[in-house]
């Protein structure tokens, strides 16, 4: 089945292969896509998948909770460390 499409994809021009080679993509060209006759409305919310807009993401409130999460649960959970000067700096660190 895998050795069909390979073959099917090389007939219409998408793969180039060659014995001791390989198989490569070809570089194909896209035609323009059809003129719009309208432009796309104006949205107020773009919900299209890709890259979100991180300026709207709290961050000073994300990191707030962070902060007083990770002291909160590292001291509530904290079993006796052997080495308090490793539990001292990882402590820093969550902070």
């Amino acid at each position: 089945m895998v050795v069909a499409a390979y073959h099917q994809l090389t007939a219409e021009g998408y793969l180039t292969s060659r014995q001791g080679w390989g198989t490569v993509v070809n570089a194909i060209s896209t035609p323009e896509g059809p003129k719009l006759r309208h432009p796309p409305p104006v949205v107020r919310y773009d919900f299209r998948p890709g890259a979100p807009d991180v300026g709207l993401f709290p961050h000073a409130a994300w990191a707030r909770a962070t902060r007083t999460t990770g002291q909160r649960s590292a001291v509530s959970r904290a079993k006796p460390c052997r080495r308090p000067r490793l539990a001292s700096c990882a402590l820093t660190l969550l902070a």
